[in-house]
């Protein structure tokens, strides 16, 4: 008999399948570091929002008109769509309040807020840049996913300093 040349039957499909549970491991490790990420960069940029909100009050920096505004971040939590946060500029007259959205961040695929609230202000007053509202602030986020993943940013009612942990 002659020496045969090839692969059998056999050894191909024992190849391929191999090579699909090797896939479907690396596609599922990459679609999970993709949502860790996703929250990373929600957090950073909330963390952000809030610094920058907080900066414009201690500055007193006009939103519109002549008045220097209080400025903050809203937290809108939604059932449907995707949650989203808003920088905001709150002008203060002698007889209202009118809060104005300056810009709108969605959070991305596969993140949330942990608040079961559907929406939460912190604003911050003008040149201390403290929070309003007393007492620390906590803001967390987390994955859909998986709700042991999380990030949480606080933000101190003494001195208003965010940090993110």
């Amino acid at each position: 008999m002659g020496s045969r040349r090839g692969f059998t039957l056999i050894e191909i499909l024992l190849v391929a399948g191999i090579m699909a549970i090797l896939g479907t491991g690396i596609f599922l490790a990459l679609d999970r570091y993709q949502f860790g990420r996703n929250l990373e960069l929600d957090a950073k940029t909330l963390l952000y929002a809030i610094r920058d909100a907080q900066q414009r009050s201690i500055t007193q920096e006009v939103s519109s008109g002549d008045t220097p505004a209080q400025w903050g971040v809203v937290i809108t939590r939604t059932a449907v769509a995707p949650s989203y946060f808003e920088l905001v500029a709150q002008a203060v007259g002698r007889t209202s309040t009118v809060t104005s959205p300056i810009t709108r961040f969605q959070l991305r695929n596969g993140v949330e807020f942990a608040s079961a609230v559907a929406s939460t202000s912190i604003i911050f007053s003008r040149v201390s840049g403290t929070p309003l509202v007393g007492g620390t602030t906590t803001v967390s986020l987390y994955l859909i996913s998986n709700s042991a993943e999380r990030k949480t940013i606080t933000i101190d009612a003494q001195n208003g300093q965010a940090k993110l942990f």
